[in-house]
């Protein structure tokens, strides 16, 4: 498997790790496991959704971006496995 199928890969891992992060609600997650009344965790709670959603976003723009740079590449240049 070549490099671009990889970036392909990590970058569809990292949309659907966004899509996840982005349908939780904290407020459910939290009278859930029975700390709705507090709003100092649920803040935290909601940073680091948000911190792990600005990873992933990143995760797929990045690794989508060099897939087609990888595909750009071996296109322009030819394969490297042959012999010129």
């Amino acid at each position: 498997m070549g490099k671009s199928m990889l970036s392909f890969l990590w970058g569809l891992f990292g949309l659907s790790t966004y899509l996840g992060l982005r349908n939780i609600d904290v407020g459910d997650v939290m009278y859930e496991i029975g700390l709705g009344q507090f709003i100092n965790i649920k803040r935290i709670i909601k940073f680091v959704v948000d911190i792990m959603m600005l990873c992933s976003y990143s995760l797929f723009f990045g690794m989508i971006t060099r897939a087609f740079m990888l595909q750009g590449i071996i296109t322009y240049y030819g394969r490297s496995d042959r012999q010129t």
